[in-house]
């Protein structure tokens, strides 16, 4: 996705994408977006963040598992920040919902979504007894990280190649943060 932002070949993927999610434009649909959008955001993950963490630390001893979410949050946020600091793609010049500041690609929403989600559901994933909790955890997680990313799209301030490409790079990212952290702490309880 990244070359074809900085060849500029996405409309293929954007103009149809745009205009098919914010065609459903409705007052209802606008709130769960920026509900979304905000859950999505720094601020609610942060808190949740260190409310897990102290959960992880100090009632379950669970250190290594700490140490895991916050390379994956942490880190997911300082490659955002790098990638759009190298791509430095202007936000939509579209019908906004909402404001937003700084540059567009790749969506910091996408990736701290799937970063903070998927390395909760990969904690939760290795704790869980039943295939079927397994299957409702998965469920859940990727309805949540896709709904925030549409949220972003129906508010009029990410082209959907920005929400792609924070996907991608989130789970690049969160897939080598686990791969190591097997490596190092294979246990599994």
């Amino acid at each position: 996705m990244s070359l074809l932002v900085a060849r500029n070949r996405t409309d293929w993927l954007d103009s149809p994408l745009i205009d098919a999610v914010q065609a459903r434009e409705h007052p209802g649909i606008t709130q769960a977006a920026q509900a979304l959008s905000y859950i999505g955001s720094v601020i609610p993950m942060l808190v949740i963040c260190l409310i897990l963490a102290f959960m992880f630390y100090i009632l379950f001893r669970f250190r290594t598992e700490l140490l895991l979410m916050l390379a994956v949050v942490a880190g997911s946020f300082i490659l955002n920040f790098l990638l759009k600091w190298q791509f430095q793609r202007d936000r939509p010049e579209i019908y906004r919902l909402a404001e937003a500041t700084g540059y567009s690609y790749p969506s910091g929403h996408a990736m701290s979504s799937v970063s903070f989600y998927g390395v909760l559901a990969y904690l939760l994933w290795r704790y869980m007894p039943s295939r079927a909790g397994k299957m409702v955890l998965l469920a859940a997680v990727i309805a949540v990280i896709a709904a925030i990313g549409l949220s972003r799209i129906y508010l009029g301030v990410h082209y959907p190649s920005d929400i792609v490409g924070g996907y991608f790079a989130a789970t690049f990212w969160l897939s080598l943060c686990v791969a190591f952290y097997e490596r190092r702490f294979g246990r599994t309880p």
